[in-house]
């Protein structure tokens, strides 16, 4: 009976260890226990060794604290976890690993400890590190054309449509003794005129110059207090000590304030419109809400109200956007982007 019992146990473990994938077990104290072979070849240790260590030593210091927490919580709450961190090997290089962790209990119900999986996605978290890198430098291209096309409407086409304005308006004078002939030349110079407003609007849209000169704060301040009239109120608040943030962050959470109040402006009805800047050591984060007629989620097409546009910016610039509506309560969009993803990556490599 013991003979068939450690055949038994030694073909599980064979078993265990031929598994395609790390695997681990914890006592009831939290401290592993067991380690399989994919496991112990990726850290180039031995059981002993590995227990003796314990995983939290390999773990990268910036990922330490948190990962000890989460498991912590998680093991005295017994509750299923994800984790994700680095890891270092024997040789001193890290590898991403996706670390899951649910309880385990005994015939009786009693509480065994954990069992989990770890997965190295080192090569798809580069991927993904390399398209965000070549998403980035798609929106940096696609930035500098816009502030090309800006800079072109503003400096010779406007330009332009002013002299032809004042052209208008010196054959206006000339033809003064002309009612009819002076009424028309009038007109045209007013429609000259509007078309210029409309230009150089346009023209601050694609080429906001306070976005260039004074950041991101200061440009949002400007378009809501270029977006404030007699029939609306727009305000804008900022976080303190709100960090110095990267041109290409900026440019994206301002076009998404752009849009998110043009929506509001053009579909809303709102009275009141707030847009907060807030921003801590790993992200920053945009929101405008307001106090509109709001809309079922869904009921609208993405294409009409710019969604479709606001959410593929954050998604090429790795951030997220978030969007929560109820009929007569308003509307709320939230622009979440990571910070310092590439000091990071260098502090890790």
């Amino acid at each position: 009976m013991d003979t068939k019992l450690k055949e038994s146990e030694q073909d599980f473990r064979s078993l265990i260890d031929e598994a395609p994938i790390m695997l681990w077990m914890s006592g009831t104290d939290a401290r592993c226990v067991f380690f399989n072979k994919p496991w112990l070849d990726c850290t180039e240790l031995s059981q002993r060794e590995q227990m003796g260590q314990d995983w939290v030593a390999r773990i990268h210091p910036e990922d330490r604290e948190r990962c000890v927490n989460q498991y912590l919580v998680a093991f005295k709450s017994r509750v299923n976890f994800t984790l994700e961190y680095w890891l270092m090997r024997k040789d001193g290089a890290y590898r991403w690993l996706l670390h899951n962790g649910v309880p385990r209990y005994g015939a009786d119900g009693a509480f065994l400890g954990y069992i989990g999986t770890c997965v190295d996605f080192t090569d798809r978290k580069d991927a993904e590190e390399q398209l965000r890198a070549v998403s980035a430098q798609l929106i940096n291209a696609q930035e500098m054309e816009r502030y090309h096309i800006g800079q072109k409407l503003h400096d010779d086409l406007a330009e332009r449509i002013t002299a032809v304005s004042i052209g208008l308006t010196r054959l206006s004078q000339k033809y003064d003794g002309n009612a009819n002939l002076a009424a028309d030349f009038d007109d045209l110079q007013r429609q000259a005129s509007a078309i210029c407003k409309d230009v150089v609007q346009f023209s601050y849209q694609l080429r906001p110059a306070t976005l260039e000169c004074l950041g991101l704060p200061a440009a949002l301040r400007d378009l809501c207090h270029h977006a404030t009239n007699h029939e609306r109120v727009v305000v804008f608040a900022q976080s303190e000590n709100l960090p110095r943030l990267p041109k290409d962050v900026s440019a994206s959470l301002h076009h998404i304030a752009q849009e998110a109040l043009r929506n509001a402006l053009t579909h809303s009805g709102a009275t009141y419109i707030h847009v907060q800047l807030t921003a801590s050591s790993t992200t920053v984060r945009l929101s405008v809400k307001d106090n509109g007629c709001g809309f079922v989620m869904g009921s609208i097409t993405k294409h009409g109200f710019g969604l479709s546009g606001m959410s593929e910016r954050m998604r090429n610039s790795g951030g997220r956007l978030s969007i929560t509506s109820k009929p007569g309560r308003g509307t709320s969009v939230t622009a979440t982007l990571p910070l310092m993803q590439s000091v990071e990556a260098i502090s890790r490599s």
